[in-house]
């Protein structure tokens, strides 16, 4: 299977709302879609999106959520569920 990359170099912000405006502009070719970026945009986004709210994503966090919608210009606020969020456990020493 081969999985395209897309990088978009306009998108390296640190603005939820820059993000969410780029995921309703998706074509909807793209059912499943993995988003790399910086807090706190990062955070923001996946809170405006979930019906719960996560205080922190840390670095090398990854939220895995599902969207109940037809269309990518469909998303709205509260219309994901979160399915797992997961993050390296700090080290102790």
């Amino acid at each position: 299977i081969t999985i395209p990359l897309i990088q978009e170099p306009a998108l390296y912000t640190f603005s939820a709302h820059e993000l969410y405006q780029c995921l309703l502009e998706l074509p909807d070719h793209y059912s499943r879609l993995a988003v790399i970026g910086h807090n706190p945009a990062i955070t923001l986004l996946v809170n405006q999106l979930l019906t719960a709210s996560i205080d922190n994503i840390p670095t090398s966090g990854m939220v895995t959520i599902d969207c109940d919608i037809g269309s990518w210009h469909q998303l709205q606020t509260d219309c994901c569920r979160i399915v797992s969020f997961d993050y390296p456990k700090k080290c102790e020493e």
